[in-house]
């Protein structure tokens, strides 16, 4: 195990360099960048290091330096370049520690910063899935190697128990930034552009399943709850990227026309304005059929006042509190999701006032963005002597 180095003299703000793929959206970007930059306020500094994306508009704007570097190859030449190129960053910026965000980046990660002497946190989003040969399964179980592990959902640190010793893991639920999702900021005319870009009636209820179309995303399972919905008026709105897997894409394409729903779905594809989705949103849905390390959404969905109806699946449930802010149901029981829907739909306005408010109550004590990066610093604490909050 890594020792804790002593702090060089006068530095108030110690660098971690933070390594990833890309930094082009989705869940494990998007909580980087948002923790990078709470870090300041407990008194690091946060050098992002991955092969670019969209988010390097928001860690400029949040003063949080960015390198880009082939960190998204699978080339073996260019991952073991990578090593080296980690190496070198590190020195040039000073960095204290090295944390690594995801499996496919965390090779060249771990190798560099034991080069470099630094230690090591990775945070896992699930098991680390073992690869074929000597080489894939190096790559693979490579975060597995980190002198503290960051599981992001209790659900998690249990199951890493079996693989890891569990005096290196810690569990730190990702959070979200309140100031990006405030239902107070959202105007009428935002929420308006989408239902036009959809097509959806203004007197329509909105069901919404955000994330990637994906076989695992409990899609398909979806479509058969809200085919037994007793309002023949419910929009179904996918919203997310297509899967990269042709095959399951056409097999989602034929359970929409078959379940008889094809004119009340939407494939919205990707949304750039996420806070006014959840706005247009009745509930969201989040129906996973495979365990599930944690999901953003349904904590951005809270924080909007929407209530949400998760799959007991992973660290899913973590992310509600039954009966107060949303539902729990079953992962292979339709009839079960089609009930959660329809008490959704069916809440009073007054009664549905008082759950966006305990939605809202629930992310600001439970899961902000602030409190993972005070969880984080904790467990820095552990490897490198703590500085003092800025």
């Amino acid at each position: 195990m890594v020792q804790p180095r002593p702090a060089p003299a006068g530095a108030a703000s110690p660098t971690v360099l933070h390594v990833l793929p890309s930094i082009d959206g989705g869940g494990v970007a998007t909580a980087t960048a948002g923790l990078c930059a709470a870090l300041r306020g407990e008194g690091w500094r946060a050098v992002v290091a991955s092969a670019g994306g969209r988010l390097e508009v928001r860690l400029r704007g949040r003063a949080v330096e960015h390198r880009r570097l082939p960190l998204d190859s699978g080339n073996p030449l260019v991952v073991t370049a990578n090593v080296r190129r980690l190496a070198a960053l590190a020195a040039d910026c000073a960095a204290r520690l090295v944390h690594v965000h995801d499996g496919a980046a965390a090779w060249s990660a771990v190798a560099a910063a034991r080069k470099a002497g630094l230690p090591v946190v990775a945070t896992l989003y699930g098991l680390p899935v073992p690869s074929r040969g000597p080489l894939g399964r190096a790559w693979s179980q490579a975060p597995l190697r980190a002198d503290r592990i960051l599981a992001v959902s209790a659900d998690l640190a249990e199951r890493l128990g079996s693989v890891v010793p569990a005096d290196r893991v810690r569990t730190v639920h990702p959070g979200i930034d309140l100031a990006e999702f405030d239902p107070a900021a959202i105007r009428g005319n935002r929420i308006a552009r989408l239902a036009d870009a959809w097509r959806i009636a203004p007197d329509h209820p909105v069901v919404l399943l955000p994330g990637t179309v994906h076989p695992d995303g409990g899609h398909a399972l979806l479509l058969q709850a809200a085919a037994t919905l007793e309002r023949r008026d419910v929009a179904v709105v996918f919203v997310g990227a297509a899967s990269s897997d042709a095959a399951a894409n056409r097999r989602l394409e034929t359970a929409v026309r078959q379940s008889g729903l094809a004119e009340r779905v939407r494939f919205a594809g990707e949304c750039q304005d996420m806070p006014a989705a959840y706005m247009l949103a009745d509930v969201v849905v989040l129906p996973a059929i495979r365990p599930v390390g944690f999901d953003l959404a349904a904590i951005e969905a809270q924080a909007m006042g929407r209530p949400v109806v998760v799959t007991a699946m992973g660290g899913l449930p973590e992310a509600v509190q039954p009966a107060s802010t949303g539902w729990l149901v079953r992962p292979d029981d339709p009839a079960e999701l089609a009930w959660a829907l329809d008490r959704a739909l069916a809440l009073e306005p007054d009664v549905r006032e008082r759950l966006a408010a305990r939605c809202r109550g629930f992310v600001e004590s439970e899961r902000t963005v602030q409190q993972a990066a005070r969880r984080t610093a904790a467990v820095y604490a552990e490897l490198v002597p703590s500085p003092q909050p800025a």
